[in-house]
Order: structure tokens, then C-alpha cells, then sequence
């Protein structure tokens, strides 16, 4: 367990610190932006454009963080060779992939609470008051999905090289 918590730990912190979690966290906010922006172009179905631009903003920029950080947590643990020497210790096969994949879930949870925090500012932007409890729902599953790419992501980057885990987690 504390094999587990540690490689967790470190696979949160590597993900948290790499060079596309400020550029994806931009991305989305812009995109969430734009979707509030754009929803004013429609003539009466305001509340639908926010939404179908505001769940694809999201929805998109998730799933392809998720492909992305899934597969670079595999291989470069494999070209630095940290692989080698976590699976040396006493960890096992199992334990390493379960833990880096609890990391990537909480860096993209982390990723998702700050696109939910983005999108309660736009609600608070055009006074619509406090998300209601059923967005936060929607977000939720959209979030799940995250996950689901992420462990397709991982798993095909645990028996395949990168483009090719790419290409298929795509």
C-alpha cells in the first residue's frame, strides 16, 4: 500500500508539473470562454449553444489531455528507465499500473475541477446565478469519460510504443 500511495504521489506530481497541463488548462478555459462568447450569436437558444459548445469544450480538451498524459506516463517511464528500477523493487506489475493510473486520475480530476471553477464563471458572468446541481452531474460523467480514455490510453501504452498507443487510444 505504500508502494502504491508513493508511486500515486509521484505520477500526480510528474503530471501536475509537465509542460501541458498550463497549455491544456488555457486551452479549456479559452474554449469554455468562447462558448459563452458564442452563445450570444444565436438568436433565441442561448442556454443551448452555452451548453452543446460548453460540454464539447470540455469533453475535447479532457479526452485529449487524457490520451496524451496516459500515454507519456508509460513511455517515459520507459526511457528514462524509472521502470526498471520501480518494478525492481518489491512492486508489483500490477500495483505499478494501478498506481500510475490513480495519478493520472487525480491530475485529471484536478484539471476538471478548474474547468468546473471556469464554467461557474461564466454562469456568474452573465447572472445566471449558482450552477445548478444536475451541470455538476453532467460534468461528473463528462469526467468519467476522462478516466475511461486515460486507463485505454495507459493500457495500450503498457504493450505498445507511442505512436502506436496514440494512434489506437485515438
Amino acid at each position: 500500500m505504500i508502494a502504491l500511495i508513493a508511486i500515486v504521489r509521484e505520477t500526480f506530481l510528474r503530471l501536475r508539473r509537465d509542460k501541458i497541463f498550463a497549455p491544456a488548462i488555457i486551452a479549456g478555459l479559452s474554449l469554455l470562454g468562447l462558448s459563452g462568447l458564442a452563445s450570444y450569436w444565436g438568436i433565441e437558444e442561448f442556454f443551448k449553444i452555452l451548453y452543446d459548445l460548453g460540454t464539447t469544450a470540455f469533453q475535447l480538451t479532457g479526452a485529449t489531455v487524457a490520451i496524451f498524459w496516459g500515454n507519456k506516463i508509460i513511455s517515459d517511464s520507459r526511457q528514462e528507465g524509472s521502470l526498471e528500477v520501480q518494478l525492481a523493487s518489491p512492486v508489483s506489475r500490477s500495483t505499478w499500473i494501478i498506481g500510475k493510473f490513480l495519478g493520472l486520475s487525480l491530475a485529471l480530476i484536478l484539471v476538471a475541477l478548474i474547468f468546473i471553477l471556469g464554467w461557474e464563471g461564466i454562469y456568474l458572468g452573465y447572472h445566471m446565478g449558482l450552477m445548478p446541481s444536475h451541470d455538476l452531474i453532467i460534468f461528473a460523467y463528462l469526467t468519467l469519460s476522462w478516466l475511461v480514455m486515460g486507463a485505454i490510453s495507459i493500457l495500450f501504452a503498457s504493450f505498445a510504443n507511442a505512436g502506436v498507443a496514440m494512434f489506437c487510444s485515438a
